[in-house]
């Protein structure tokens, strides 16, 4: 194993400060799972940009090999 490489603790906080720090997406029902830099997006998101906005984000993050975007899209109703 690298010891260069980073680890999922490490990926998780820095997801989570991203997610956090985004104001769209600070407000999403959004859940990650990340083992061996392999993220698991879960959750639901009221558009399909928005579900690729948050996958954008998360792929930006040093360390993150892989994103599964399980990420559920849920029409909003009036």
């Amino acid at each position: 194993m690298n010891v260069a490489a980073i680890d999922d603790a490490t990926i998780q906080a820095e997801i989570e400060k991203k997610i956090a720090g985004d104001s769209t997406l600070s407000t999403l029902d959004l859940s990650t799972i990340v083992e061996g830099g392999k993220v698991t997006l879960a959750g639901s998101v009221r558009s399909p940009e928005l579900k690729q906005r948050a996958e954008k984000a998360v792929r930006s993050i040093k360390g993150v090999v892989s994103v599964d975007n399980q990420l559920v899209i849920t029409e909003a109703t009036p």
